[in-house]
Order: C-alpha cells, then sequence, then structure tokens
C-alpha cells in the first residue's frame, strides 16, 4: 500500500505545469510610468513597480484583466495567453480630471477617491490660496465649517481662544505635525503657501489614527510634486489697508502735508513669491520662496517674513521600488507684537489701533524630513517618516530655543480582491525646550 502510495505521488510531481506570463509597462500619456497601478485578472491581482512594470500569471485561454489607479480612467481589455506563452503588452492610462482633483489621502491615510471617503472632509485647492496673495488664514476662513478667532482655528466651534497655545486642530505638512516644538501651536508662517497642491480638513475628532492632538480635527496641508513638465511660476501682490468707518480709529495713520493739510497714510503690505516644478532624470526636484512685508492696521505692528522651501526624491536605479525623499522648509520673521492696548478702549471714541507696549520679535523655525519608502515583492508598502524642526524664538530680548523630532513606520497592505486596506504602523516624539517660561524641559 505504501509503495502504491509512493508510485501515485511520483506521477503527480512530474506532471508538467505551463504557466502562461502577461508582463508590460503602464504610463501616462506623457510616457511617465504610474507606480502602484492595480493589474487584475481572474481574481488574481499585482501592482506596477516603480518603473511602471508588471508580471502577472494566469492560466491557458481568454482572460479579461482591468487595470486601475486613482486619478485615472479605468482600462478594461482581453488577452489570450496560449501554452506557455510569455505575453508584453504596454498601457497608457488617460487622466480622469474630476478624479483627479478629488483625491485625498488624510481620511484613512491611503489614496482614495473623495467621494469614497467617509469622514466629514473639505478640500481646497491650490488656486483659492493664490487668489487670497498668498495668505493662508484667509484661504481657509473659505472652507465651510472652519473659523479663525485671532490666529487659533477652531472646527464648528470645537475649540475656544487657545493664542499662543496648544491647539486642538492637529495641522498636518505632508502627513507630519507641523505645530510649533515649544507650545503646539500653530505657525501659519511656515506652511509654504507657493507650491501647495492642496489642503485637506478632516471636521471631528481623529484620534484614532492621528492621536490626541487631534480632538477637533486635521488639517493636512499637501505640497506639489514634479510634473513630467517643468512648471516656473512667479506671484506677486500689493495692497493698503482702507480707513475705518470710525474717524477715531486708527488716529496714527494721519499725516501733515508740507501744506499743513491733515491726511490718512494707509498702511501697505506686499508679497513676492517664486516656485518651481521639475525632473531632472530619476531625480524629482520642488522648490518654491516667498518674500512678504506687512505694516499692519494696528500701530507699530509691521513684521518682514522670508520662507524658503524644497523637496527632493529620488529613485536608486539599483533598486527601483524605493523612494528616497528629502524636504525642507526655513522662515524667518523680524517685526513687532501689538501687545496691549494704550488704554482700555471705549469702543465709541477710543482707538482701538494704538497700543500701550509693543515686544519686538525675532524668530527663526525650520523643518527637515528624510523619508524613505519601500514597495517590497508582494506590493506592501513600508514608508519611513523622520521630521526634525528648531526653532528659536526671541520676544522683547527673551530667548527661547527647542528641539523636536518625530519618527512614524507606517505598513500598507492592499488585499485587491475584497477592496480593504490594511494600515499598521508606530510613531513617537522627542521635544526640548530651553528658555524664560520653560527651563530645559524635555518631553517624549
Amino acid at each position: 500500500m505504501k509503495s502504491f502510495l509512493y508510485f501515485i505521488f511520483l506521477i503527480l510531481t512530474y506532471i508538467p505545469v505551463h504557466a502562461q506570463t502577461l508582463k508590460g509597462l503602464v504610463s501616462d500619456i506623457d510616457k511617465k510610468p504610474i507606480i502602484g497601478a492595480t493589474i487584475l485578472i481572474d481574481n488574481k491581482g499585482t501592482k506596477t513597480d516603480l518603473n511602471g512594470i508588471f508580471e502577472i500569471t494566469a492560466t491557458e485561454g481568454l482572460h479579461t484583466f482591468t487595470i486601475r489607479n486613482i486619478g485615472f480612467l479605468e482600462i478594461k481589455d482581453m488577452v489570450l495567453l496560449k501554452k506557455e506563452e510569455t505575453k508584453e503588452r504596454n498601457f497608457t492610462m488617460e487622466s480622469s480630471i474630476v478624479s483627479k482633483e478629488l483625491v485625498v489621502v488624510s481620511g484613512g491615510k491611503y489614496t482614495k477617491k473623495f467621494e469614497e471617503e467617509i469622514v466629514s472632509m473639505e478640500v481646497l485647492k491650490a488656486n483659492v490660496i493664490q487668489n487670497t496673495n498668498g495668505k493662508i488664514n484667509e484661504s481657509l476662513n473659505k472652507i465651510p465649517g472652519l473659523t479663525f478667532i485671532g490666529e487659533t482655528p477652531s472646527v464648528r466651534g470645537g475649540s475656544g481662544y487657545t493664542q499662543g497655545s496648544a491647539s486642538r486642530l492637529l495641522v498636518l505638512l505632508d502627513d507630519m505635525p507641523v505645530l510649533s516644538p515649544e507650545n503646539a501651536a500653530v505657525r501659519w508662517e511656515m506652511l509654504p503657501t507657493d507650491n501647495i497642491e492642496q489642503i485637506e480638513l478632516i471636521k471631528g475628532a481623529s484620534s484614532c489614527l492621528y492621536g490626541s492632538s487631534a480632538l477637533n480635527g486635521v488639517l493636512n496641508v499637501r505640497t506639489a510634486n514634479a510634473k513630467s513638465k517643468p512648471q516656473t511660476t512667479f506671484t506677486g501682490g500689493y495692497g493698503v489697508y482702507d480707513r475705518p468707518s470710525n474717524n477715531n480709529y486708527g488716529k496714527f495713520w494721519k499725516t501733515v502735508t508740507p501744506n499743513m493739510d491733515t491726511t490718512y497714510r494707509l498702511p501697505l503690505f506686499y508679497n513676492l513669491s517664486f516656485a518651481d516644478l521639475r525632473k531632472i532624470g530619476r531625480v524629482e526636484i520642488s522648490e518654491g520662496c516667498n518674500l512678504r512685508f506687512d505694516e499692519s492696521h494696528l500701530q507699530y505692528d509691521e513684521k518682514i517674513r522670508f520662507r524658503n522651501n524644497f523637496k527632493i526624491k529620488f529613485k536608486p536605479k539599483k533598486i527601483d521600488r524605493m523612494t528616497l525623499s528629502l524636504n525642507n522648509n526655513f522662515l524667518y520673521e523680524n517685526g513687532n507684537y501689538f501687545f496691549l492696548w494704550r488704554i482700555l478702549p471705549d469702543l465709541k471714541k477710543d482707538d482701538l489701533y494704538t497700543t500701550y507696549q509693543i515686544n519686538p520679535t525675532k524668530s527663526i523655525y525650520f523643518n527637515v524630513d528624510p523619508i524613505i519608502s519601500l514597495m517590497d515583492k508582494k506590493g506592501n508598502l513600508h514608508m519611513l517618516k523622520n521630521r526634525y524642526m528648531f526653532g528659536h524664538f526671541v520676544a522683547d530680548g527673551q530667548n527661547n530655543i527647542t528641539h523636536s523630532t518625530y519618527l512614524e513606520y507606517t505598513f500598507k497592505k492592499q488585499f485587491e480582491k475584497i477592496d480593504m486596506y490594511l494600515i499598521a504602523g508606530m510613531a513617537g516624539s522627542f521635544v526640548w525646550t530651553d528658555g524664560i517660561a520653560i527651563k530645559d524641559k524635555k518631553s517624549m
């Protein structure tokens, strides 16, 4: 009996198994490879690698296959695979304008269409920010449900006035926290308005994915990536603050002309921006800078700001499934801060715009983000992100220096047959600050 079973096992072992293969390249109309496109044949799936190349096996015969990717029109076609045949076919995917404008990542930490999002979310496109002269606070006020009290954001009234202290709305820059390390407040000037792709706002608590800082929601600022065709933009703006309707306001604006006539000198502001997106070989470069001067409608509250940012992506030739990235943001600000009214104001007769105390301020902030992403042979994505942030804030001669680092590992796996994603990971942060208010404090 044992000999008989052994004989059957040998026969089954030597039965030849023939495999048929379909392989090829998936690219867009600009001949740029599409990374991570899904190819399905008979409920069996694979993904394109970092060069847009795929390979999948199937049984002999006629098959219907599908190619899908967010932001592109779906491709459905048929292929006939003969015995032991390896067939090579290349495909070009066309962009879907509707989908491309409504692709989000914040709701579930993976790319999906906006109409598939189950959380309450709003998306603000880059052209809205450009039309408000690069002032991100004014742009964000156009999002329904988001209001500002001073510089404190509040979603549906879920935050009170917390100027200069911890924000209950978690603000992200390219999926990593960008809150000021010394007090967890929002430094709106840090956000690179010159090359933003879009801003995504999750309304309501999102602590399950983003931690306790997201009690009131999540605001994710996504910067633009380099395109196949170079894109360079120059933007400039100039304006003045109009006279108050109440003649008792803005008295310090008054000047006396050589003819002894009294007139008003309207405070001015101007803004200059530059952005450049281009791809050079296997390197993608995004860069932008901004200069802004604002005299303000408040007495002695003028400020000058300079911001620079860049994002570099590199795909090693020997490891085509890996992407190395380095991002940087730099901010310098110098000016005064309107601190106290000159007197307790009477709204009818006193000037609300004059001050009793001005604090001279100077600040330097920058962050450096090294990022490594790797797609393994099974199509799973491993991503390691790090953000080092430095802050040096001087107010009225008092120094405050802060160092912080944020580290995050993310694992993503897609189950094509049931259209489900598995996302897991871990994150940690370390903050060291030293100043007048907080002396040599460390926290993790």
